[in-house]
């Protein structure tokens, strides 16, 4: 089975901005680059994002999972939610739509049928993501 450390929230004092704020700045600077949605598949670039830390990873404070970064600020997380408190789960809904990680592909899928423009790293990024899109 996956991991399922618990998710807890990156103190502000320790982020220096709030999510919620770089997350409008990410939103902004994809459309300026002509796309609708990114994707991030680096536990690193998702804990940053959204403020978050976990133990998914040995001797890192990093939560496994993925996000859909949106142009228009309709941001997607996939991760288990049973890693999630109360107060983990209402300050992420507050950031992004919640979806398990089993539903990331069919989202991405979704989205490239309905013609959305999506930015991948093609570093970091799986091969059978790219081909999605």
């Amino acid at each position: 089975d996956p991991p399922r450390a618990p998710v807890e929230i990156h103190p502000i004092g320790f982020a220096g901005e709030l999510a919620k704020d770089k997350l409008a700045r990410l939103a902004e600077s994809i459309g300026k680059d002509g796309a609708s949605h990114a994707v991030l598949t680096d536990p690193s670039s998702i804990a940053w994002a959204f403020d978050i830390r976990g133990g998914d990873v040995p001797h890192t404070p990093l939560a496994l999972g993925f996000a859909v970064l949106a142009a228009d600020r309709s941001h997607l997380l996939f991760m288990d939610q049973r890693k999630f408190s109360r107060t983990v789960a209402a300050y992420l809904t507050q950031l992004a739509e919640l979806h398990e990680p089993g539903e990331f592909e069919a989202a991405i899928a979704a989205l490239a049928k309905g013609g959305a423009k999506i930015a991948l790293d093609p570093v970091l990024a799986a091969e059978k993501l790219r081909m999605l899109v």
